[in-house]
């Protein structure tokens, strides 16, 4: 394969992305990185982001010739990295609507407004995210949505749509895990029967991710409200440890 030829290196890109591999999208797009498209320089953007390389993400931003959009989208996502919230909302925003058939545009800017508090206006960009993609990330994002605005019901469904997505897509494991977890949460506070549910989502999640903290966060609250205090207090121990 010759990953100077820009279909290639795209599509190589698109299954890192997919498969949470951030460095295969580096690999696969620097060699081509005169060339490209928009929503290549926002996929690469996303990738440098991702690995903690924000000089290099900011500089695909910067670079003579750029699309307003990606200008804006690879700003906004360079500032949410360095928990810049209000000005990521500003680069953001518009965002949305200069790229209404973008899936990455919407979700982003839904996790923006759910980190920042404003659980109800991100569900509706998570909404647009999902009207636009196979991937699980939207469905995920809108059941913590649900979540903060105490809608279990809602949130667990959206999780359940999650893992089927991840199941089956190409994606990797730890997002189904993520959205078992995010089951287990949803059950959390509905119930003794639901709890048992809640504790085999959680251990489900952990044979898939050992280390997922989300899971281990859950099993931690399922045992302090049940008064293990020590089980609780060992599990949140082991988040800090991963």
């Amino acid at each position: 394969i010759n990953p100077h030829h820009q279909p290639t290196a795209r599509l190589a890109a698109e299954i890192g992305e997919a498969y949470l591999d951030h460095g295969a999208v580096v690999a696969a797009m620097q060699p081509v990185i005169g060339a490209l498209e928009p929503a290549d320089r926002r996929r690469l953007a996303r990738a440098y982001v991702a690995v903690g390389d924000l000089k290099r993400a900011r500089a695909l931003g910067d670079a003579d010739g750029v699309d307003d959009a990606s200008r804006r989208a690879i700003r906004g996502a360079v500032d949410l990295a360095e928990g810049k919230l209000r000005a990521a909302e500003q680069a953001l925003a518009p965002v949305t609507e200069q790229l209404p058939r973008d899936p990455w545009a919407q979700l982003q800017y839904g996790q923006l407004l759910l980190q920042m508090g404003s659980a109800k206006k991100a569900t509706t960009y998570f909404r647009r995210a999902k009207a636009l993609t196979q991937d699980p990330h939207p469905a995920l994002g809108a059941a913590w949505a649900a979540l903060r605005q105490g809608d279990r019901k809602t949130a667990l469904a959206e999780a359940r749509e999650a893992e089927e997505l991840a199941s089956k897509g190409l994606t990797h494991p730890r997002l189904r895990a993520e959205a078992l977890a995010s089951q287990g949460h949803a059950l959390l506070s509905s119930g003794r029967r639901a709890q048992r549910k809640a504790a085999r989502r959680f251990a489900k999640a952990l044979r898939v991710e050992p280390d997922l903290p989300l899971a281990l966060m859950g099993q931690g609250q399922l045992a302090g409200a049940q008064g293990r205090i020590a089980d609780a207090v060992a599990k949140y121990f082991r988040v800090t440890q991963v």
